[in-house]
């Protein structure tokens, strides 16, 4: 709504572009940094953290595919090509699809570690692999489906605006499509509610038996399950409003300009979280701070060993020219 009316469309894609690029470098680089850890240190690679870096590649997969499409859509006006249309809508279906998926994959991980801590060692990192590859298979199977031709695209009525998935996909892949968006939503955050509610029991259960709660508070399992809650709890914050409005406008037949400006505001406060969520792993996971300080520091090394090389072959090289 704060750009519409504008009366340049090259103000509106000039705005978009710059908002895109200021998302790009934390998204890449945040999220770069969670997969380096995680494949340089051995003790970074349990079953949360490789599903914490499930979820990191999909956020890297937006800031490296999805906001270069959306810019080079934007500058060059090349969404009313009908394979760049489907693609970048193909992309966008399948990173946030990956995320709703990843996180459901946390909330079951987290629950059989809190409700059942003797079980949850069976449920091994070569079964979390079997789930992750199904979830991925259902992932596609949606994603693709368009691009196969559930689609009603159509290069004569088809402008920047409407180059979305309200418009573009056909009737029963919109329909499954925002049905498994909607309803993975809720099934993670109603999953998590649950997890939550057995972790305080086990705390006061923990209080009454010992006189305090700090220690279980403070155990590793406990600490995984608060940062996962966060991480959990700001992707349903950021993307819920998207997701109401992807609901209006895909039961409402005639729909406006401004629902689609909302809509897209709102598609930018979910891409926003992307960004965001390497930063909490940063803030609430000390191994992750360990590494991250560690991979920034050793890279602060090296250019400072570089720097201090080239200086010494410039003073010697120096002094020679002046012994001569």
């Amino acid at each position: 709504m704060l750009f519409y009316g504008l009366t340049s469309t090259q103000e509106y894609d000039i705005i978009w572009n710059v908002i895109d690029a200021v998302m790009f470098l934390p998204t890449v680089f945040g999220n770069t940094l969670i997969l380096l850890s995680i494949v340089r240190f051995r003790r970074l690679r349990t079953k949360i953290h490789i599903l914490i870096g499930h979820l990191a590649v999909n956020d890297l997969l937006v800031g490296a595919t999805l906001l270069p499409l959306e810019t080079v859509g934007d500058s060059f006006h090349v969404d009313q090509e009908k394979y760049y249309c489907l693609i970048k809508l193909s992309v966008f279906t399948l990173t946030l699809g990956g995320s709703c998926m990843g996180l459901f994959i946390i909330s079951v991980e987290r629950f059989s570690a809190v409700a059942f801590p003797l079980k949850h060692a069976h449920f091994t990192k070569q079964k979390l692999g079997i789930v992750v590859c199904i979830g991925w298979i259902y992932v596609l199977f949606w994603t693709l489906s368009p691009i196969f031709g559930c689609n009603t695209f159509d290069s004569r009525y088809v402008s920047n605006l409407q180059c979305n998935a309200s418009i573009i996909w056909g009737g029963w892949c919109k329909f499954g499509m925002n049905v498994n968006f909607v309803l993975g939503l809720s099934l993670n955050v109603g999953f998590y509610i649950c997890v939550v509610v057995i972790a305080i029991k086990k705390v006061k259960e923990h209080g009454r038996q010992t006189g305090t709660s700090t220690n279980l508070f403070r155990s590793r399992e406990m600490s995984k399950t608060v940062t996962m809650a966060a991480v959990l709890g700001l992707f349903a914050l950021f993307w819920s409003p998207y997701a109401a409005m992807t609901l209006i406008i895909t039961i409402q037949r005639n729909c406006t300009a401004e629902l689609y400006y909302i809509r897209r505001w709102f598609l930018l406060l979910g891409l926003f979280n992307c960004s965001l969520n390497w930063i909490i792993y940063g803030l609430k996971n000390k191994d992750f701070k360990e590494a991250f300080k560690t991979i920034i520091c050793s890279n602060r090394c090296v250019l400072r060993k570089r720097t201090r090389r080239i200086e010494c072959a410039t003073i010697q090289a120096g002094t020679r020219e002046t012994y001569c």
